[in-house]
């Protein structure tokens, strides 16, 4: 998954979590020779990650982030569990 991200200053990275924002699932740091102002692609593998429903956080040196709901399938999403 390549996600493209723009900041004023230093992008730090991204994040993928589980539907509820609360697994991290894989992270992406930015490379050594980012500069200010940058737009910067991250390519997120997607190797073991399961489901149809994520959270993406991009994240700043300044620790600001932006959040972003994500409904895509990715891999093989767990079958619904009947009680």
């Amino acid at each position: 998954m390549e996600v493209t991200v723009h900041d004023d200053q230093y992008v730090a990275g991204v994040i993928l979590y589980d539907n509820t924002g609360r697994r991290v699932l894989k992270k992406v740091g930015t490379t050594a020779d980012a500069k200010p102002n940058d737009t910067i692609t991250f390519e997120i593998p997607l190797e073991s990650v399961n489901g149809y429903r994520f959270v993406i956080q991009t994240a700043d040196y300044a620790a600001n982030f932006a959040t972003y709901r994500l409904k895509e399938i990715i891999g093989e999403p767990e079958p619904c569990r009947v009680s």
